[in-house]
C-alpha cells in the first residue's frame, strides 16, 4: 500500500504547479475513497447496515471505528473546539505522513481530509474539512478541522430536542 500511495503522491505532485493545487488533487483522491469507505464501514459485524443520526455520533464513529479500519489505531482524540459547529480530529502519528518528507511544503494530510469530507458528504452531513496545525496543550499538533454546515447543526438540534 505504501508504494501505491507514494505513486499517487508523485503523480499528483508532477501535475500540480502550486502547493494548493497539490492539496486539492490529494483531497479529491481521498474524497472518492471516503465515499466508498462510508458504505463499506457502515456494515457492522452482524452484516446489518448502521446509520448515525447526529453529527456528534458520526464524528465519533469516524474518529474511532473508521480510523481503526484505515490506519490500524484510533485517532488521538475527537475534540469539540470553538463553537458547536467545529470539531477536530487529532492524530500525532498519521500513517500517510510517516514516510513522506515535508519538502516543498506539500501536505499529504489533505488526502485524509478528503476521505473524511467524502464520508461526511456521503452520509449527508455537509462540512468543510481543513488541515491546520492545531495548538493543543501548548503544542502544535497535526489535525483535521471539521466545520459543519449550519443546516447539519440545526438538524441535530431538532433530533435531540425530541
Amino acid at each position: 500500500m505504501s508504494l501505491l500511495f507514494s505513486e499517487v503522491v508523485q503523480y499528483n505532485k508532477g501535475r500540480s504547479k502550486t502547493g494548493e493545487a497539490f492539496h486539492q488533487r490529494m483531497a479529491d483522491v481521498g474524497y472518492g475513497i471516503g465515499k466508498r469507505m462510508l458504505e463499506l464501514a457502515s456494515f457492522n459485524r452482524d452484516k446489518k447496515l448502521t446509520r448515525e443520526l447526529t453529527h456528534e455520533d458520526i464524528l465519533k464513529w469516524i474518529s474511532y471505528t473508521v480510523w481503526k479500519r484505515l490506519f490500524g489505531k484510533n485517532s488521538e482524540c475527537n475534540l469539540k473546539i470553538y463553537d458547536s459547529d467545529e470539531y477536530a480530529i487529532v492524530d500525532d502519528n498519521l500513517l500517510v505522513t510517516r514516510y513522506i518528507s515535508g519538502a516543498d511544503n506539500l501536505r499529504c494530510e489533505y488526502f485524509v481530509a478528503g476521505i473524511v469530507q467524502g464520508m461526511l458528504d456521503g452520509a449527508n452531513f455537509g462540512a468543510t474539512v481543513t488541515v491546520p496545525d492545531l495548538v493543543i496543550d501548548g503544542k502544535n499538533k497535526p489535525g483535521f478541522l471539521i466545520h459543519l454546515h449550519k443546516d447539519v447543526v440545526e438538524r441535530t438540534e431538532r433530533l435531540t430536542r425530541g
